[in-house]
């Protein structure tokens, strides 16, 4: 009878606690609830004067359940101070990781920072007791300077090139950025990256003129900076966006005055910027580029400049230095209209290969029969042959002047497919005092006729008898919409009526249109 009570005990008290487990949730089970978690820091304690870049790392537990993140926040001891213009957490951050490197803002020498970093658990708790230590970091101030400072122009056209020197004690991977800007512009610096140590200030970056004082400064990854380092240049001013490059020194004046004359008439007078470069040279080939590329439309002479062997006095250095800019204004489809001895070809100032790498046509000869352009401009002649022209459409031009040609001859290379388009060629006779030796091809000067029969044993044909097909005068479209007229003779020296009735200004004119320059200044 024992035996059977017991069991019927054990029975009802099971059923009684089942229905107890149906009826009661856990919460009203548990009558401690859910534990805050805790939060510990891997350091702790009184710590020495450390470095503004730290690796901290911390730790969260939880008797009850998970860690799943922590909270951190950084504190200013001292209550005067002020570090409110830096990118510094003071707000609760949440982070799922338990380490993480940080900087810390130390603009000068030592500052005293605070620590806060709480555990968050799988129900959402938070440690009401966070983990928190002091720490004084310091700051070394990273050093900067302009490099090459004393050659750098005191005048300039708005597109400046310049570069720096930067170092920190500390160490040069803790170089945050640079710091460039004008005087009355201290609000607005432009910033670039710690790995960057040029910089190229375009015309629409400057956007201004006259007395400028450029700064640089250098700044850390703790916000410290070096004193700025600065430089003076005085800015010239340009107008409109069209460029007239006077690239000739000498008397009479005539190209300046045809030029000049032209452009008032086209975009009224004072609307244009006029580059002589006599007096307002360009400096370094990029910052020229980036001058070059704010103009839609450059026009370029050189009146009767020319050099016959490299090492002649005339310097063409500057068309040298444009070359680039003067490719890429083609390639976003400005407009080029030059006018030179020695546009290209032998002694060109343009390299060799401009017509390749800038023009973007397989091939540009000047001449049909020669890839040589070297030629000795003499004068006013008394007879005045006439510029034939080839399908332009264009008005003939009276030539008046003489020209030798002095160079070697080579053949062209026929298989090339684009050609500049050839809109003027100049008649046989033209070229004075020149002999065509038949088994070489080979132009030469009349003065070395003798040794040269002796050495090469030839018939000498005069070149007034042979049709060289000489083409002073060609330009090209290029596939980006760009347009280029390369004038191989001194274009404003065919002075209209005073010599053989025709009219060069019609045709700079019609060149301009097909070119696409403006009609007015913008």
């Amino acid at each position: 009878m024992k035996f059977r009570l017991t069991i019927l005990f054990a029975l009802t008290l099971a059923a009684a606690l089942a229905a107890f487990g149906t009826g009661c949730s856990d919460s009203d089970f548990d009558p401690v609830g859910n534990r805050l978690p805790e939060t510990g820091l891997a350091i702790t304690g009184v710590i020495d004067t450390t470095f503004y870049q730290v690796d901290l790392k911390w730790w969260g537990s939880d008797t009850d359940g998970d860690v799943v993140g922590f909270e951190y926040r950084w504190e200013i001891s001292d209550p005067n101070d002020s570090l409110s213009t830096f990118d510094l957490d003071t707000e609760w951050t949440f982070t799922a990781f338990n380490k993480k490197v940080f900087n810390l803002p130390v603009p000068d020498s030592i500052r005293v920072f605070e620590f806060f970093v709480r555990s968050i658990d799988d129900q959402g708790a938070v440690d009401d007791s966070p983990a928190a230590q002091t720490y004084p970091f310091f700051n070394n101030p990273p050093e900067g300077s302009i490099r090459f400072k004393e050659v750098l122009p005191d005048s300039s056209w708005p597109a400046i090139s310049f570069g720096w020197n930067s170092f920190d004690p500390d160490g040069d991977s803790t170089i945050a950025k640079h710091l460039v800007w004008i005087e009355g512009r201290e609000d607005r610096p432009w910033e670039f990256a710690a790995d960057i140590d040029t910089v190229l200030l375009r015309p629409e970056d400057i956007d201004t003129s006259g007395s400028l004082i450029f700064y640089y400064q250098v700044i850390d990854q703790g916000s410290a900076a070096s004193p700025p380092d600065s430089f003076h240049v005085e800015i010239w001013p340009t107008i409109g966006n069209v460029l007239l490059v006077d690239d000739y020194s000498r008397l009479p004046n005539i190209p300046d005055v045809f030029y000049r004359k032209m452009l008032d008439e086209r975009l009224g007078e004072g609307n244009y910027t006029i580059a002589e470069l006599l007096k307002r040279k360009f400096f370094g080939e990029d910052a020229t580029a980036a001058f070059l590329e704010s103009f839609e439309t450059v026009i370029w002479y050189t009146g009767a400049r020319q050099r016959f062997v490299l090492g002649d006095e005339e310097d063409f250095s500057q068309m040298a230095l444009a070359d680039s800019g003067l490719g890429t204004m083609l390639g976003k489809g400005g407009s080029l209209f030059m006018s030179s001895l020695n546009a290209l070809g032998t002694f060109a100032g343009l390299t060799n290969d401009f017509y390749k790498e800038r023009l973007e046509v397989d091939t540009l000869y000047i001449n049909r029969s020669t890839g040589g352009t070297s030629f000795e401009f003499t004068g006013i002649q008394s007879d005045f042959p006439l510029l034939s022209v080839e399908g332009s459409g264009l008005p003939g031009l009276a030539v008046p002047f003489q020209l030798r040609y002095t160079g070697g001859m080579e053949s062209p290379d026929t298989t090339r497919e684009r050609f500049g388009e050839l809109i003027y060629r100049l008649p046989t006779g033209a070229l004075k005092n020149q002999w065509i030796v038949d088994a070489d091809t080979i132009v030469v000067d009349s003065f070395f006729l003798d040794d040269l029969l002796v050495a090469l044993d030839t018939t000498i044909i005069e070149r007034d008898t042979v049709e060289m097909g000489f083409y002073p005068a060609v330009r090209n479209e290029l596939p980006g919409g760009g347009r280029a007229v390369i004038f191989m003779l001194p274009f404003s020296y065919y002075q209209g009526e005073t010599f053989g009735g025709t009219d060069n200004e019609e045709v700079f004119r019609n060149l301009l249109d097909w070119l696409g320059a403006p009609s007015t200044a913008r």
